[in-house]
């Protein structure tokens, strides 16, 4: 079973993912992805808070993270949203195919300008591509 779907459907994250509607993060994130999860659930019980996600995903070459907020004062959210900017700091340097060390890249491909953030070795190994620096 994918690790995306296996941690959507884990019984003491259901109340995080109730309404969430895409949740795509790479796989070479997934350590980050799983401990911000895990922090938000510890969030909820222990500051009595029902923080939800909405989306997870990479989003211009890297991980972005949107949660649901509403009736909620900002005291208390400042830790939420200093863990959701960690977390997308730590996967801008993330390879997002192994989770080794990366760097973002951009590039053209297909006509098209990419983002994405890859290890040495994963870099290398996208074919036909011009970098820009």
């Amino acid at each position: 079973m994918d690790w995306r779907i296996k941690l959507l459907k884990e019984e003491k994250y259901s109340d995080i993912f109730v309404d969430t509607y895409q949740f795509e993060p790479p796989l070479g994130w997934k350590d980050i992805v799983e401990n911000l999860v895990h922090y938000i659930h510890w969030h909820n019980k222990v500051h009595n808070t029902e923080i939800k996600i909405w989306r997870c995903v990479k989003e211009s070459g890297g991980l972005r993270f949107h949660i649901d907020t509403q009736g909620f004062g900002r005291e208390g959210l400042e830790e939420i949203f200093g863990a959701i900017q960690f977390a997308e700091m730590m996967a801008n340097s993330t390879c997002e195919m192994c989770g080794s060390s990366g760097e973002l890249h951009k590039f053209h491909m297909n006509s098209s300008l990419e983002l994405t953030t890859l290890c040495y070795k994963h870099f290398q190994g996208v074919a036909g591509v011009e970098t820009i620096d």
